[in-house]
């Protein structure tokens, strides 16, 4: 009997997430078994609300917590609540276009032609991804990201898998000196991971094995990859991982104040409000996914956040300098693919 699950930790941007949930029920709901989410944000009641009634429309299982956790902890929280043989990690910017991909990652582990199914990435110190390319052999060559870790993200194995490491998934810090205890290496200078890290580690000190799959992260080139018909237009992609749109609602999408969206409600003084050094073509490239949400949002819903959503993009724009032409043609690119 099929027994499988999907993980999804997210900080809370409505219409993000109600593009998410349509994406999910065209692509994978039919080949999968549950939906387990882990809200977690200080944006307003009305909106968490609005977001629960969506989950529930869905079938979803889901856990409110009233501000942002780390991503590992929210991880933790699904896997403990998990009750399935198999289990899939995904991110709230991930989206998929290909109907039977999902299914086929979780046939190669409930096949046993391996453990788990990832994408690599490093996300941590030069010295532990040198240490893990000489004591495991992990390639770093080859188009996309490289490394000895994994996403937490188009991440499957079985649910006991992930529940018999030390369920340390978020960022982890090794202090100069300490021992790196899946590598057996002491640190020499003080070096970190992302979230996800300490467990790739652990996982592949078990000596597992692994099938690492293209995570087709989004990029700022996405329109010359477009016209040359490279990595997600090369037909053989199936999924992207935008990555970067947490950024939004709790970060660079502000009310007139400067306050994020989704502390409006909890914050009174107003704050001075600049945005980050980027590339222009990088701001495009989360731009266009918070346009696509909100093209997409339901004007008679929650009408009021909708508007200083609205207002908010505005601000961005102007800020960043991006060219609404940019975004319409980058939503052009992506549309042919069926996000």
């Amino acid at each position: 009997m099929r027994s499988r699950a999907v993980l999804l930790p997210t900080p809370c941007d409505p219409f993000l997430l109600k593009y998410w949930l349509e994406n999910y029920a065209k692509y994978y709901k039919d080949e999968v078994d549950k939906l387990y989410v882990c809200l977690n944000s200080s944006i307003e009641k009305e909106v968490i609300e609005y977001e629960q009634k969506l989950l529930e429309r869905y079938g979803a299982s889901f856990v409110y917590i009233d501000h942002q956790i780390e991503h590992g902890d929210a991880i933790k929280i699904l896997l403990e609540m998990c009750k399935e043989e198999y289990v899939m990690l995904v991110e709230d910017d991930a989206y998929v276009f290909k109907k039977g991909h999902i299914d086929s990652c979780f046939k190669h582990v409930e096949d046993g032609e391996v453990d788990c199914v990832g994408s690599k990435r490093g996300s941590c110190a030069f010295e532990i991804l040198e240490e893990a390319k000489r004591k495991w052999g992990v390639d770093y060559e080859g188009l996309g990201d490289h490394g000895c870790n994994f996403w937490p993200c188009f991440f499957f194995c079985k649910t006991q898998t992930l529940l018999d490491t030390d369920r340390h998934f978020k960022a982890k810090a090794w202090e100069k000196g300490e021992v790196v205890e899946p590598l057996n290496y002491v640190m020499k200078e003080t070096g970190y991971g992302d979230t996800f890290v300490n467990t790739s580690l652990i996982l592949r000190s078990k000596g597992l094995k692994f099938l690492c799959l293209q995570q087709y992260h989004g990029s700022p080139e996405d329109l010359v990859h477009w016209e040359k018909r490279q990595y997600l237009w090369n037909g053989l992609s199936a999924w992207t991982h935008v990555g970067s749109l947490s950024s939004g609602v709790g970060g660079v999408l502000v009310d007139d104040r400067g306050i994020s969206l989704s502390n409006r409600k909890i914050c009174v003084e107003p704050r001075e409000f600049k945005l980050a050094e980027a590339h222009i073509d990088e701001w495009a490239r989360r731009i266009q996914w918070w346009q696509t949400f909100y093209d997409n949002s339901d004007p008679n819903e929650i009408c009021e956040f909708r508007e200083e959503y609205r207002k908010a993009l505005d601000r961005i724009y102007a800020l960043s300098g991006v060219h609404r032409k940019t975004v319409l043609k980058r939503q052009k690119a992506y549309k042919e693919l069926g996000l």
